[in-house]
């Protein structure tokens, strides 16, 4: 290494600079990468915990709803009819996000509650989405195992 001039010298020494450079770049790149799959996908699933959560506490509050018209009936303040009727009412005010809002299905599949629209009253345990699936029929048969 003596006998090279310095010109080369240093040369040799730009070049392990750049090269490090490079290198230490890329591992940073990775590095950030990594770091930013990992913060989306705890952002994506604290999303969707919320809002898993306030549809849980908006069903939770049309139960209420329905515990608290029920047992005016038992007390004898109203009719079945009158407290299904009132219960319906209050429930179709329920939303929750920018558009979600509650039904209600009975076991049979009777749709009580969907928005106030023709749906209401009609059966729908036998009707399928787009696909094919029964999904009237699969969040009756989920509700029973609660």
């Amino acid at each position: 290494m003596k006998n090279l001039k310095v010109r080369t010298k240093l040369s040799i020494l730009l070049a392990v600079v750049v090269i490090a450079m490079i290198g230490l770049s890329g591992m940073a790149i990775i590095g950030m990468s990594q770091i930013q799959s990992t913060s989306v996908e705890i952002i994506k699933n604290s999303i969707s915990q919320d809002y898993d959560d306030q549809i849980r506490n908006e069903v939770e509050t049309a139960f209420s709803i329905c515990d608290t018209y029920y047992g005016l009936y038992q007390a004898g303040a109203m009719t079945l009819d009158e407290a299904k009727e009132y219960s319906a009412t209050v429930i179709r005010g329920i939303s929750y996000g920018e558009a979600g809002y509650l039904w209600v299905d009975t076991y049979d599949g009777v749709n009580v509650v969907l928005l106030g629209n023709d749906t209401e009253g009609t059966n729908r345990l036998g009707s399928k989405d787009s696909q094919g699936f029964a999904m009237v029929a699969d969040f009756i048969e989920g509700a029973k195992k609660m």
